[in-house]
């Protein structure tokens, strides 16, 4: 019988050995929590950050050792307790000195744009909306 394809993590383990029953974004957002809270010092500890976010410190043990998935407003919670937008926190790699932005397009960034999106908007109205 032929076994079910199963991914592989980069250090050759099955997928479910290093993320155990957890997404990928739950490990990201416990490492970039872990680094977060070493930073600040007054968000160093699990109840710190539990009564800044306004959530359980059993959550944030959990959210810390990447054992649950979250739902979006506590995500956004402890975003807030950091003063950072939730994306930020789901960016691999986080650099608590050096935060992700979003910049804005160039000018010529924002002209391919627009004629990109013109094309697109013809195409489909010359079909009807259909291919």
């Amino acid at each position: 019988m032929q076994a079910l394809y199963e991914p592989q993590s980069d250090k050759g383990l099955p997928y479910h050995y290093w993320m155990g029953d957890f997404s990928k974004s739950a490990v990201v957002l416990a490492a970039n929590i872990n680094k977060l809270m070493e930073a600040n010092v007054a968000l160093e500890s699990n109840p710190k950050l539990a009564r800044r976010a306004q959530i359980g410190i059993g959550s944030v043990a959990r959210i810390r050792n990447a054992q649950t998935d979250i739902t979006l407003d506590t995500l956004t919670k402890l975003a807030d307790a950091f003063d950072l937008q939730p994306w930020q926190l789901l960016v691999p790699g986080l650099d608590p000195k050096n935060f992700p932005v979003l910049r804005n397009l160039s000018p010529q960034e924002a002209e391919l744009y627009e004629r990109l999106r013109s094309v697109i908007i013809e195409r489909d109205s010359g079909m009807g909306g259909l291919e």
